[in-house]
């Protein structure tokens, strides 16, 4: 009897799923470009951009600080990863969409998520 893999909800015969055993890369974590102080001012809230945590408590009084929030620039973008024919096959057994064209069907939706995403 096939069982579901619990990471990518394929099914699989008795060795396991490949993807079950994968393990991401570890991305590094990003470091803050700044701090976005908002304080408070006699006329209600403002905001404050600084390079350093430190450098909000010596910009504003501390006691008029409402919150402090790191910022970061955009992520890194990862490189497009398709599905190989056999994983496609997987998807498709599935999901009970064994036909002669789900192939063709299955490039087709990828490659419109690819123009989409890239």
């Amino acid at each position: 009897m096939d069982k579901q893999c619990s990471s990518c909800g394929g099914f699989f015969k008795k060795s396991g799923c490949e993807r079950e055993n994968i393990t991401q890369p570890q991305q590094k974590e990003q470091e803050p470009v700044a701090w976005m102080v908002t304080f408070r001012r006699s006329t209600g809230l403002d905001t404050l951009i600084v390079r350093s945590r430190e450098r909000a408590e010596l910009e504003v009084e501390s006691s008029l600080i409402v919150s402090v929030g790191p910022l970061y620039t955009a992520p890194p973008q990862r490189e497009w990863q398709g599905l190989t024919d056999e994983e496609q096959g997987q998807v498709a057994l599935s999901v009970g969409a064994m036909s002669a064209d789900w192939l063709e069907f299955a490039r087709a939706i990828e490659a419109k998520l690819k123009e989409k995403n890239t």
